[in-house]
């Protein structure tokens, strides 16, 4: 997935944290970046990520899904990010079963597991809407730092 640097809030040892936008939603992320390559990271920059979180706080699921309304947006709580889209592919060969959730705008695969669902695995096809904690953004790592280093 592409996200794009708005402001740069927050520099650790090995991260990030930034305001970043992806498709036309803005919220709150981590971006592992080390310390050297920080003065990469400029405003307006757009970065291939993939994603982390470090738990589901919440879920449900969404009867009346459209794909087009399939987002990550900053929830309520400024901490939390919500991720709404639908589950694609459900692989159930053993406990836990992994869920790919298909978001049309931008477009990405989300992976969770059912023990992350509290054990639950919804059918597939369904619309679901998660509360996500921690989410965190990893870097390809291809040139796109290299020039500015």
């Amino acid at each position: 997935m592409s996200i794009q640097i708005l402001k740069i809030t927050e520099v650790t040892a090995d991260r990030v944290k930034a305001k970043v936008k992806h498709v036309s939603s803005e919220f709150e992320a981590w971006i592992v970046v080390p310390r050297e390559k920080v003065s990469s990271l400029e405003t307006g920059k757009t970065l291939a990520v993939e994603l982390e979180h470090l738990g589901i706080t919440s879920w449900r699921l969404l009867p009346d899904f459209q794909d087009e309304d399939s987002a990550i947006i900053g929830a309520s709580d400024e901490k939390s990010i919500k991720i709404v889209g639908r589950i694609h592919n459900i692989v159930d060969e053993g406990a836990p079963a992994v869920l790919d959730i298909y978001l049309m705008n931008g477009p990405e695969f989300i992976t969770v597991t059912s023990e992350e669902l509290g054990g639950s695995t919804p059918p597939q096809g369904s619309g679901i809407e998660l509360i996500v904690k921690g989410l965190t953004c990893w870097p390809t790592w291809s040139e796109q730092f290299d020039e500015k280093v």
